[in-house]
């Protein structure tokens, strides 16, 4: 099961389309996709206004770096040593 959280609420009906995500490789935890809404200039993220998306283990907290696209933040997360 995957869901979203969007600004710190959970939405269970935030359709996944086909980007189902893989289990924590880590821990086996189940992963959460979160999804953010920044406004101003933000440089630890080093985004300027918009959204960003990152994939996050709700066991153990293992996350991917923020990314702006959120089919490349699903497909990093996703993304094993033996499938390059």
């Amino acid at each position: 099961m995957s869901v979203s959280l969007i600004d710190g609420h959970i939405d269970d009906d935030v359709p996944m389309k086909n980007n189902e995500l893989k289990n924590c490789p880590f821990c086996g935890g189940e992963a959460v996709q979160i999804i953010k809404r920044i406004e101003g200039d933000n440089k630890i993220l080093n985004i300027l206004h918009g959204d960003y998306t990152l994939v996050q283990c709700k066991h153990c907290y293992a996350s991917t770096r923020p990314f702006d696209d959120e089919k490349i933040a699903i497909e990093a997360w996703n993304r094993r040593v033996d499938n390059g």
